[in-house]
C-alpha cells in the first residue's frame, strides 16, 4: 500500500534530494527550503515545509510549527537580499482545494515587483519568451545560468 509521503512531491525532495521544479536551498533537522517553480526561469518563489510529512498546520506541533515559520523568516531575508523586490507575499498551499496531487504544507514566500502578476518575476528578473523564436531558444541556456545563478546566491544567504 501506497502512503501520502509515498507520492508526495516534497516528500520525494527531502528523500531523494530532486523533485519536479524544486530545487533545495537549505534544511536543517526540522525543515526544508527549496525555490518552488515549473518553468526554468521563475526563482521569484521559496517554499519552506516541515521533513516530516504534514498536510496542515494542525498536523504539525508547536516546535514544527514555530520551526517552520522561522526558516520561512530566513527565506524571506534571503530572497531580499538577492532580489531586493519591492515586497513579498507569504502564503500556503494547503489540502485537495489547493489542486496538489498529495498535500504537504508548503510556506511560500514570493518576490514581488510592481505591476508584476502573482509567480511572473520583473523584466530585469528574468528573460520573457513570450514568442518562440530562434533567439529565444538560443537564451534559455542563459536563463537557466541565471536561474542557477539566484539559486546558488540563495543557498549562500540560508547556508
Amino acid at each position: 500500500m501506497t502512503s501520502a509521503a509515498d507520492a508526495c512531491a516534497v516528500c520525494a525532495l527531502i528523500r531523494d534530494g530532486a523533485a519536479l521544479g524544486r530545487d533545495e536551498l537549505w534544511r536543517d533537522d526540522v525543515t526544508i527550503s527549496y525555490v518552488c517553480a515549473f518553468d526554468a526561469d521563475s526563482v521569484d518563489q521559496v517554499a519552506v515545509a516541515p521533513l516530516r510529512h504534514a498536510s496542515t498546520v494542525t498536523e504539525l506541533n508547536e516546535a514544527e510549527f514555530a520551526a517552520v515559520l522561522l526558516a520561512a523568516r530566513d527565506a524571506a531575508t534571503a530572497l531580499v537580499r538577492v532580489l531586493d523586490p519591492d515586497g513579498l507575499t507569504l502564503h500556503a498551499h494547503v489540502g485537495a482545494l489547493e489542486q496538489q496531487a498529495t498535500s504537504h504544507l508548503e510556506v511560500l514566500l514570493g518576490a514581488k515587483a510592481f505591476g508584476a502578476e502573482f509567480g511572473e518575476l520583473p523584466v530585469e528578473w528574468r528573460q520573457e519568451p513570450w514568442v518562440l523564436t530562434d533567439a529565444v531558444v538560443a537564451g534559455w541556456d542563459e536563463t537557466l545560468e541565471q536561474r542557477r545563478e539566484i539559486v546558488a546566491r540563495l543557498r549562500a544567504e540560508l547556508g
